[in-house]
This record gives C-alpha cells, structure tokens and sequence, in this order.
C-alpha cells in the first residue's frame, strides 16, 4: 500500500460543534436585542402625577332596582313548576322601598315606564349630567319573556346604565 492510497482513504472530518455554538450565541444575541412592539392590547391609564392623595367628591348615585320573581297562586314564592304561577313585577329603590306593578294580577310594564320616569326626572333634577341606574334583578324561574320586557322598558325611558343582578358564588 502506498501513501498516497492512505490518504485517498482518510476521510476529512469537519468539528460542527463551535459551529453550533456560535448559531446559538448569536440566536441569544438576537432575542436579546430585539424590541417587540406592543401597541395592541396596551391600557390608556390617565393616572394622577405629583399631586398625593386628592380627594375626589363623593357622586352619589341614585340606582333603582326591577325585581322579577315567580309566585304559585297559593303565594309560595319560587315555585318548581314553572308552568304554574305567576310573574310579579316589583321595583324601586333599596332607601324608600319596593312598589308591586302589576294590575289585574298581571305584571304591567307600562306602569314600569311611569315610574322610571319619574325617577330619571328626579335624578336629573338632583345631579345635573348624570343618569340613573337601573337593575335588573330575575330568579331563576322567571320566563326570560318578562325580562327582555322589563329591559324594553328600561329602554323605551332611555336609561343607558342597566345592569343584570347574578347570583353571588362563594370561593
């Protein structure tokens, strides 16, 4: 065998090893370096700057509650049978106390009306600029046919703040 098949045989091997590692650095190098814009998903806060803790006054807002529940004939309230009973309209505010509107032994959403008015009327006579507060408050067998017709009501009078009461979940 001479020398120079020896060499011909010898493979030339390459080390990729300091190859990768320098893929890898300047990969880190890269990640590093690089600023990512966020301008979806970012929050306007107008926070207060240098001025401590200012009091703010105190609006107090008059907020008037639509209970919706669901009565048996006998006036068991909540009823398994949603088949029998009856809805019951009551509503007001939680200072002065709740007025039943119902005629006829019906819910009557035009008294409902009156009365909203009557509150935003006095709201507006007392707070200049702001609303009233409405909410909506169904148990659970109530047919939702009866509050979408409260919130028509609510609607109709151009109440813009209506909130749905929820069950409160313990943790």
């Amino acid at each position: 065998m001479s020398l120079r098949d020896e060499i011909a045989e010898e493979e030339i091997k390459m080390d990729l090893t300091p190859m990768i590692d320098v893929t890898f650095l300047l990969l880190i190098f890269f990640m590093l370096s690089a600023k990512f814009k966020t301008t979806e998903g970012q929050i306007q806060s107008f926070l207060p700057k240098n001025r401590g803790m200012a009091s703010a006054s105190h609006k107090e807002v008059s907020e008037t509650r639509v209970f919706l529940s669901w009565c048996r004939p006998q006036g068991y309230q909540y009823s398994k049978n949603p088949k029998v009973g009856r809805p019951v309209l009551k509503c007001g505010d939680p200072t002065i106390g709740f007025k039943l509107m119902e005629r006829n032994g019906r819910p009557d959403y035009t008294m409902l009306i009156d009365f909203l008015k009557k509150q935003k009327v006095q709201q507006a006579g007392r707070n200049a600029g702001e609303g009233i507060k409405v909410i909506i408050d169904a148990q659970p067998l109530v047919p939702w046919e009866h509050v979408i017709k409260a919130l028509d009501a609510v609607v109709t009078v151009g109440i813009k703040d209506v909130t749905f009461a929820a069950k409160e979940e313990p943790y």
